[in-house]
């Protein structure tokens, strides 16, 4: 039976890889949808229309300030994976280092070295399974608000 933890992981990598399919689909309707922008208000202004040039430098401006605020959100959280993962190491080396004093010869020393090293990687592992997750879960909240915008631009110009 997977622990608690495990558990967590498992979610979070299912969140994590919901994130990276929608990374992927707006980012690839992000470039089709700035193109249609630049292209009709490039008609627009080749035409003598310019209402749209007032609105283009405030409109990037809350966009990509929604976007660093949300990178900004997501590396608290990923600040907040690595210090629970530094504070689990050391205890866990604490708690190892004891292990290894109580061993009375090199057969037990071996063994729980061995054990200690093992559970170490299934940490290491479990620890930039988080941080991946993190960072794609970030990275689609900062995409969010510019590929929202870019949408709002192009339905609105037609």
């Amino acid at each position: 039976m997977p622990s608690r933890n495990q558990k967590r992981t498992q979610r979070r990598a299912v969140h994590a890889t919901a994130a990276m399919m929608r990374n992927g689909a707006r980012l690839g309707e992000l470039g089709t949808v700035a193109s249609t922008v630049i292209a009709r208000r490039m008609a627009l202004s080749m035409a003598g229309d310019h209402s749209e040039v007032p609105a283009m430098v405030p409109e990037k401006l809350a966009a990509f300030g929604a976007a660093g605020a949300a990178l900004l959100h997501g590396s608290a959280a990923i600040g907040g994976v690595v210090g629970r993962y530094a504070m689990a190491e050391a205890a866990e080396g604490a708690a190892t280092a004891m292990k290894l004093a109580q061993c009375h010869d090199p057969a037990s020393l071996m063994l729980a070295h061995s054990q200690s090293v093992g559970a170490a990687w299934g940490r290491w592992l479990s620890f930039m399974a988080e941080m991946g997750a993190g960072m794609a879960i970030g990275t689609s909240a900062a995409m969010r608000p510019v590929h929202r915008a870019a949408r709002r631009n192009a339905k609105r110009l037609g």
